[in-house]
Protein backbone atom coordinates (compact mmCIF):
# COMPACT_ATOMS: atom_id res chain seq x y z
CA UNK A 1 0.00 0.00 0.00
CA UNK A 2 2.67 2.55 0.76
CA UNK A 3 4.95 1.48 -2.56
CA UNK A 4 4.51 3.95 -4.99
CA UNK A 5 7.24 2.77 -7.37
CA UNK A 6 6.60 -0.84 -8.82
CA UNK A 7 10.14 -1.29 -9.44
CA UNK A 8 11.37 -0.87 -5.82
CA UNK A 9 12.23 -4.25 -4.32
CA UNK A 10 11.59 -4.50 -0.75
CA UNK A 11 13.90 -7.36 0.94
CA UNK A 12 13.30 -7.47 5.12
CA UNK A 13 16.05 -8.52 7.36
CA UNK A 14 15.88 -10.63 10.51
CA UNK A 15 18.45 -12.40 12.76
CA UNK A 16 17.19 -15.81 13.12
CA UNK A 17 20.68 -16.31 15.89
CA UNK A 18 19.62 -14.40 18.47
CA UNK A 19 15.44 -15.16 18.67
CA UNK A 20 13.78 -18.68 19.11
CA UNK A 21 12.47 -20.13 15.97
CA UNK A 22 8.88 -19.67 16.52
CA UNK A 23 9.61 -15.88 16.78
CA UNK A 24 11.34 -16.25 13.78
CA UNK A 25 8.83 -17.75 11.65
CA UNK A 26 5.88 -15.61 12.45
CA UNK A 27 8.08 -12.25 11.78
CA UNK A 28 8.76 -13.60 8.22
CA UNK A 29 5.49 -13.87 7.74
CA UNK A 30 4.49 -10.91 8.62
CA UNK A 31 7.15 -9.35 6.55
CA UNK A 32 5.76 -11.07 3.85
CA UNK A 33 1.84 -10.62 4.64
CA UNK A 34 3.13 -6.38 4.64
CA UNK A 35 4.41 -6.88 0.87
CA UNK A 36 8.27 -7.13 1.46
CA UNK A 37 9.68 -9.02 -2.24
CA UNK A 38 12.44 -11.20 -0.29
CA UNK A 39 13.51 -11.51 2.72
CA UNK A 40 17.17 -11.79 4.06
CA UNK A 41 18.05 -13.84 7.34
CA UNK A 42 21.02 -13.69 9.27
CA UNK A 43 22.30 -16.25 11.97
CA UNK A 44 20.88 -19.64 10.73
CA UNK A 45 23.08 -22.38 12.12
CA UNK A 46 21.73 -25.54 9.85
CA UNK A 47 18.91 -26.76 7.17
CA UNK A 48 17.38 -27.98 9.72
CA UNK A 49 17.08 -24.47 10.90
CA UNK A 50 16.43 -22.97 7.57
CA UNK A 51 13.89 -25.36 6.69
CA UNK A 52 11.55 -24.78 10.07
CA UNK A 53 11.80 -20.97 8.83
CA UNK A 54 11.24 -21.47 5.30
CA UNK A 55 8.77 -24.17 5.12
CA UNK A 56 5.76 -21.34 4.84
CA UNK A 57 7.32 -18.49 3.18
CA UNK A 58 6.70 -18.26 -0.67
CA UNK A 59 9.43 -15.06 -1.17
CA UNK A 60 13.04 -15.21 -1.93
CA UNK A 61 15.67 -15.63 0.63
CA UNK A 62 18.65 -14.51 0.83
CA UNK A 63 20.98 -15.68 3.58
CA UNK A 64 24.21 -14.10 5.34
CA UNK A 65 26.17 -17.03 6.88
CA UNK A 66 29.41 -15.71 7.31
CA UNK A 67 30.65 -19.24 5.39
CA UNK A 68 28.79 -21.35 7.87
CA UNK A 69 29.57 -25.17 6.55
CA UNK A 70 26.44 -26.87 7.71
CA UNK A 71 24.98 -24.81 5.21
CA UNK A 72 27.13 -25.32 2.05
CA UNK A 73 24.76 -27.14 -0.33
CA UNK A 74 24.14 -25.08 -3.27
CA UNK A 75 20.76 -27.30 -4.72
CA UNK A 76 19.26 -27.98 -1.02
CA UNK A 77 19.40 -24.10 -0.48
CA UNK A 78 17.79 -23.33 -4.19
CA UNK A 79 15.22 -26.21 -2.75
CA UNK A 80 14.78 -23.95 0.44
CA UNK A 81 13.74 -20.74 -1.51
CA UNK A 82 17.31 -19.16 -1.06
CA UNK A 83 18.14 -17.08 -4.11
CA UNK A 84 21.23 -15.37 -2.58
CA UNK A 85 24.08 -16.17 -0.22
CA UNK A 86 26.24 -13.71 0.70
CA UNK A 87 29.22 -15.14 3.18
CA UNK A 88 29.99 -11.90 5.08
CA UNK A 89 31.68 -8.97 5.41
CA UNK A 90 35.08 -9.54 4.81
CA UNK A 91 35.67 -8.39 1.51
CA UNK A 92 34.42 -4.88 2.78
CA UNK A 93 36.40 -4.73 5.96
CA UNK A 94 39.93 -6.06 3.33
CA UNK A 95 38.84 -3.22 1.55
CA UNK A 96 39.11 -0.52 3.76
CA UNK A 97 42.17 -1.74 5.48
CA UNK A 98 43.69 -1.75 2.04
CA UNK A 99 42.62 1.88 1.48
CA UNK A 100 43.39 3.25 4.85
CA UNK A 101 47.46 1.23 4.45
CA UNK A 102 47.38 2.30 0.95
CA UNK A 103 46.50 6.43 2.03
CA UNK A 104 49.09 5.81 4.62
CA UNK A 105 51.58 5.03 2.15
CA UNK A 106 51.25 7.58 -0.56
CA UNK A 107 51.27 10.24 2.68
CA UNK A 108 54.61 8.63 3.77
CA UNK A 109 52.74 8.00 7.70
CA UNK A 110 54.66 5.16 9.41
CA UNK A 111 53.64 6.04 12.71
CA UNK A 112 51.53 2.86 14.89
CA UNK A 113 48.33 3.45 14.14
CA UNK A 114 48.94 1.24 10.81
CA UNK A 115 48.48 -1.33 12.91
CA UNK A 116 44.89 -1.31 13.16
CA UNK A 117 42.33 -3.57 11.99
CA UNK A 118 39.85 -3.05 10.09
CA UNK A 119 37.44 -3.68 12.43
CA UNK A 120 38.97 -1.00 15.00
CA UNK A 121 39.57 1.47 11.78
CA UNK A 122 35.63 1.17 11.25
CA UNK A 123 34.81 1.96 14.59
CA UNK A 124 37.33 4.58 14.71
CA UNK A 125 35.55 6.56 11.40
CA UNK A 126 32.16 5.39 11.73
CA UNK A 127 31.30 6.55 14.62
CA UNK A 128 28.62 3.72 15.56
CA UNK A 129 28.06 5.54 19.03
CA UNK A 130 26.29 8.01 16.28
CA UNK A 131 24.08 5.24 14.68
CA UNK A 132 23.27 4.17 18.18
CA UNK A 133 21.60 7.44 19.09
CA UNK A 134 19.88 8.16 16.37
CA UNK A 135 18.36 4.80 16.01
CA UNK A 136 17.18 5.51 19.75
CA UNK A 137 16.38 8.59 18.69
CA UNK A 138 14.04 8.02 15.53
CA UNK A 139 13.32 4.79 15.61
CA UNK A 140 12.42 3.89 19.00
CA UNK A 141 15.30 1.33 19.20
CA UNK A 142 15.29 -0.82 22.63
CA UNK A 143 18.54 -2.08 23.56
Amino acid sequence: EARVDPELTIVARTNAGVLPVQDIIERTLAYEKAGADGICIVGIKDFEHLEQISEKLTVPLMLVTYGNPELNDRQRLANLGVRVVVAGHAAYFAAIKATYDSLRAQRQVTHSTSNHSATELTHTYTFPENYVAWAKDFMDVKE
